[in-house]
């Protein structure tokens, strides 16, 4: 029984930051409010990443990338024989769910195997890169919008505060600070004469 040899690749995909303080970096985070209003709360949706990364419009891409080598491959067959998925450390326990995607596809021309793999990493790194890109702008353009409504409030808050000292004659704690302490070196001063 003379079967033809299958082989597979893969590699793997950092989906969002290791840590919840990296997370908070991320220029998502300004685009991103939860319900409760905070920034960078969200949970990562990782089926719909997948779904995004199985979609026609990315695979026809890749497939356009290994016609230039082999001009008979269809996107049908990358399809098939493409596997996307959540990385899992114990397929029982959905618990232990990685950040990670992997990615994998399988071939009986170990050739073949490499270049879609070598250009599907390539494709899903351009898109990564291309939606960091949009999440920076988003994060810009709602900083932006939000900076001269908050510098009006400070001002605001300057002015008020101004009124405030004026009217019940405050002084400023570390000019009345300094103030006294002068006083003290004087009277000192004085004694010692």
């Amino acid at each position: 029984n003379s079967s033809t040899p299958v082989y597979t690749g893969d590699f793997q995909l950092l989906v969002e930051p290791v840590t919840s303080e990296a997370k908070f970096s991320e220029p998502s985070t300004l685009t991103s409010p939860s319900r409760n209003g905070y920034f960078g709360s969200q949970e990562m949706d990782y089926s719909t990443i997948i779904t995004i990364l199985k979609s026609p419009g990315m695979l026809s891409s890749i497939v356009e990338q290994i016609r230039v080598e082999y001009p008979d491959f269809t996107q049908k067959q990358l399809r098939d024989n493409l596997r996307i998925s959540r990385l899992n450390l114990d397929e029982f326990d959905l618990s232990n769910q990685t950040k990670i995607i992997e990615v994998s596809y399988q071939e009986s021309d170990p050739d073949l195997v490499d270049l879609v793999l070598e250009k599907t990493a390539e494709k899903y790194l351009r898109y990564s890169l291309e939606d960091r890109k949009t999440q920076i702008g988003q994060g810009i353009e709602f900083i932006e919008t939000q900076l001269p409504e908050l510098s009006q409030k400070v001002e605001g808050l300057q002015i008020r505060l101004q009124n405030l000292r004026e009217k019940n004659q405050f002084i400023d704690p570390e000019l009345k600070g300094e103030s006294l302490l002068k006083q003290v070196e004087k009277i000192n001063i004085q004694q010692l004469e």
